[in-house]
């Protein structure tokens, strides 16, 4: 049954999916990365050091080096430092190689600038001797005095290059443990359906927290706080308005952190509801008189349908004729406007005013209120429908009364338009026979 409406072919699921996973980071990976411990933190050879510019300070009678100029002779491993989990006054230690890829020695200046939190274990800025092909080792100590994040950093000097080794360290960290991916059942269109998770604050710090979502998709709550190994209940809601594949993200913001994503999929569909007719003939009837036709909502599908008799095909139209009758307000907010100047220059002049612009405000604000939770159901001076709303039981039937009555000696046609839960809405044209 033809509902009006254009119909769109939709993105594949696992296309998106994959574009999704794409851009966003994963619970499960920032988890990962978060609760590594220092030794597991540093061991990725993802990052290279900074390598500094060629220095050319080869001694006379040195041997020419047999890798190319362009690579780095001295290499450093771990390339990045990562203390991670560390509590505040608990000393911790790390050892960095400093690899000779040469064939020749290679003399390499190891320092480090002064930190009250990060010291070496050996004297700052002395030489080492490092054979071709072999390695130093250098143990670089970390005492935090507060759980907060640290930088600093370790500078390798040869006599070609300058290499420096990045030092992090990562304070406490608030982790929600929301799964990666979230698969709704297929839902009916127009109607709601819930998934709730019990989500766990499994960092060591207390989470403060924001959820948000994109239609047809919804989050419960919004914002909030999560203490250290608390738990608290998510509820993440579907409300297709149209059939088809719906895809989305459940984002969440802690303070200090990383926005994380948890893909969301859902899939919607018509369900099997109809009307026994989407053309009402009433017989003619006098002027001021009144005449009826019956029709039907036949539901055969296994869910409770709510339906609604509508003046506007969709909520789009619905939203547009809400701003155009708002628009016809703002000749009261001038009327406000122009009141509050007065009162003001009353107030001004004698101490004192009527406060004429707040009752006006008031009556403004009530007016657009009124607007906005108006559900624009169907209205005319000719036509009447009876019931304007209902639900209808699985497998069941609602009967719907048109009635016409005429105010004057002349044909007449309107269109209404049934909004079900489960369907797309369904014009109904009526006109005297």
């Amino acid at each position: 049954m033809a509902s009006g409406l254009p119909k769109t072919t939709p993105t594949p699921r696992l296309l998106l999916r994959e574009r999704l996973k794409s851009i966003s980071l994963l619970p499960s990976k920032f988890m990962r990365e978060k609760l590594l411990n220092t030794k597991k933190a540093s061991t990725g050879g993802n990052i290279l050091p900074r390598i500094g510019p060629s220095l050319d300070m080869c001694e006379p009678g040195q041997k020419l080096s047999s890798v190319a100029p362009k690579q780095s002779l001295v290499q450093a491993s771990p390339p990045e430092m990562v203390f991670q989990n560390v509590a505040a006054h608990e000393v911790s230690e790390m050892v960095v190689s400093i690899i000779n890829k040469d064939k020749g020695c290679r003399v390499v200046n190891i320092s480090m600038k002064s930190s009250p939190y990060f010291q070496l274990d050996c004297p700052n800025g002395v030489c080492h001797i490092v054979p071709a092909g072999m390695s130093t080792h250098v143990r670089v100590r970390f005492t935090p005095d507060k759980n907060k994040d640290y930088s600093h950093e370790l500078v390798c000097m040869s006599q070609r290059e300058r290499i420096v080794v990045p030092i992090r360290a990562i304070a406490a960290r608030a982790i929600l443990d929301f799964p990666d991916q979230l698969d709704f059942s297929e839902c009916p269109v127009k109607c709601s359906t819930q998934k709730t998770l019990l989500v766990r604050n499994v960092g060591n710090r207390a989470a403060r927290y924001q959820l948000s979502t994109q239609s047809p998709f919804s989050v419960v709550p919004a914002t909030g706080s999560l203490g250290v190994g608390g738990t608290m209940q998510v509820t993440v809601g579907f409300h297709p308005l149209t059939a088809g594949d719906h895809s989305g993200s459940l984002v969440v913001c802690c303070t200090g952190e990383k926005s994380i994503h948890t893909n969301l999929q859902g899939k919607a569909e018509d369900v099997n509801i109809e009307l026994s007719t989407n053309f009402v003939k009433v017989e003619k009837t006098f002027v001021n008189m009144s005449n009826h036709a019956t029709m039907f909502i036949k539901n055969s599908s296994n869910i409770t349908a709510h339906f609604q008799w509508k003046a506007f095909p969709t909520e789009e139209h619905e939203n547009e004729e809400k701003r155009r009758q708002c628009s016809l307000l703002q000749s009261s907010a001038k009327v406000w406007r122009e009141a509050y100047k007065k009162d003001k220059k009353m107030e001004k002049e004698k101490g004192f005013c009527e406060n004429r612009a707040s009752l006006l405000f008031n009556k403004y604000e009530q007016d657009k209120a009124k607007v906005q939770a108006d559900p624009m159901l169907f209205s005319n001076d000719i036509f009447f429908i009876e019931p304007m709303e209902g639900e209808i039981g699985p497998h069941c039937l609602a009967e719907i009364k048109v009635t016409f009555k005429p105010l004057e000696a002349r044909e007449y046609r309107c269109v209404a338009y049934c909004n079900i839960s489960g369907t797309a809405p369904f014009p109904c044209f009526s006109h005297p026979q």
